[in-house]
């Protein structure tokens, strides 16, 4: 992969986490939770592993 495909697939991913299915609101919880929280807290979860995955996989890869 190259430094500009990962670049903007990092893009991607990182817009994924922000809640904007839940812009208007539909006041539903899951264990108490608002369910944009859920999902911005799941979201940011597998954005880190995003992350760390991608580094560990190229880290020395482009030098």
């Amino acid at each position: 992969m190259t430094p500009l495909r990962y670049t903007l697939l990092n893009l991607l991913v990182l817009s994924l986490t922000a809640p904007w299915p839940f812009v208007a609101g539909s006041g539903q919880t899951l264990a108490g939770w608002p369910l944009w929280a859920v999902y911005a807290v799941v979201a940011s979860t597998v954005y880190a592993c995003f992350v760390a995955w991608s580094l560990k996989h190229y880290w020395n890869h482009w030098e």
